[in-house]
């Protein structure tokens, strides 16, 4: 190191000393730097205390809520009613829950305690409901009280923070039993056909329609003449027949699912049936394929149940067999006969390919299928005679 001309060596580095006014000036700066750092963290601190008692005022309002009485199953109808209201549930929907909640939960959880909060209601309580149901043999409803209507409850209460936390959010059904659902055979559909020309004949026509076209009950219930073209040799399926609390018969310009809405060939079989029932059958002047007795109007739904439970009572058949399994039988059919999965799909409107061929086709009805083509054949013969 050495000293020369007020120069500093060090080494490689060069340091010329401050005069003395650069040196106040330079001193003045670091103390307004370290004046404006000190007023910035004080703001900051500030700032910090202010969002914690706000943070204290919100938990303070959310212990409030959820402190306030919100008895599970009076809370739980309205959250239903509210749904219905917004018309984010169908009536036919609505009218199920209503169902679930009545004759399932609020008799479990009442027996628990009457008075029983939705916040004070657990995990374990919710897992002994599902286990008493399924207990009953009723595991489709335990589902559809889980995840139709528990879960979807409680998020809208945490989501209002009237909870703490969703206690069904986490709760999985492990082996779940499908409901046992079967084709009908055609020797069912010979006798109920039987039945159905000597009982009611003017709505003997329902017999083929599902056996050939697999419709929907709903479906089958919403058809006219002018959804029939027998020229073209088509039905054209676009609305739904339901009914619920609000009315007892809805036409509804929908389907189940989006694909739902299609057309079928009419087959050579289900032609002949429909020109029987046209011109032999069927009241005089009908607009409506299936319709009421005293009115050209549309049958209700739960009326139309009955006939076909009595139709199948007289014929002798299984209690087991409903409109659906017409569905499975025509499923199983497009099956035996090879019918590409995207076709079936489109036939049977059908949004999930699977449902085509893992749900609804029968498949002990499907290990006969070497000899059934002649069974169907010889059927499809006595049906329109």
């Amino acid at each position: 190191m050495s000293n020369s001309n007020n120069v500093i060596f060090f080494d490689n580095y060069i340091h010329t000393p401050l005069t003395q006014a650069q040196a106040d000036l330079t001193a003045k700066t670091v103390a307004q730097l370290v004046l404006t750092v000190r007023e910035k963290e004080k703001l900051l601190a500030e700032k910090d205390e202010l969002l914690a008692k706000k943070d204290e005022q919100i938990q303070a309002l959310q212990q409030e809520k959820i402190r306030t009485p919100h008895p599970f199953i009076a809370e739980l109808r309205q959250w239903l009613e509210r749904r219905k209201a917004i018309k984010e549930i169908r009536p036919n929907s609505y009218d199920k829950c209503r169902v679930i909640i009545n004759v399932h939960i609020a008799p479990f959880f009442n027996a628990i305690d009457k008075e029983l909060d939705t916040a004070d209601v657990t995990r374990d309580m919710i897992k002994d409901f599902i286990a008493v149901v399924r207990e009953q043999g009723k595991d489709p409803t335990a589902k559809e009280a889980l995840n139709t209507i528990i879960k979807p409850f409680l998020t809208e209460m945490y989501t209002q923070q009237l909870i703490p936390f969703n206690v069904a959010m986490k709760i999985k059904l492990r082996n779940m039993k499908k409901a046992e659902k079967r084709a009908i055979t055609f020797e069912e559909v010979e006798k109920i056909s039987s039945v159905a020309k000597e009982m009611t004949p003017y709505q003997w026509i329902a017999v083929p329609l599902l056996a050939y076209t697999g419709m929907r009950r709903g479906e089958l219930l919403a058809l006219t003449w002018e959804d029939i073209d027998m020229e073209n040799k088509r039905i054209y399926i676009h609305n739904t027949n339901s009914t619920s609390s609000e009315k007892s018969i809805s036409i509804e310009e929908r389907t189940k699912t989006e694909s739902g809405t299609r057309s079928i060939p009419i087959s050579d079989p289900l032609y002949e049936a429909l020109t029987l029932h046209r011109d032999r059958l069927q009241i005089k002047g009908s607009h409506w394929i299936i319709r009421q007795l005293r009115e050209d109007k549309p049958m209700n739904v739960n009326n139309f149940n009955r006939t076909m439970r009595k139709w199948r009572d007289t014929a002798g058949v299984k209690a087991d067999v409903s409109c659906h399994a017409f569905r499975h039988l025509y499923s199983t059919l497009l099956a035996i006969n090879a019918v590409d999965v995207n076709r079936a799909k489109l036939l049977l409107g059908h949004s999930d390919a699977r449902m085509y061929t893992k749900v609804y086709t029968d498949t002990k009805l499907l290990a006969q299928s070497s000899s059934m083509q002649d069974v169907q054949n010889l059927v499809a013969k006595r049906l329109v005679c």
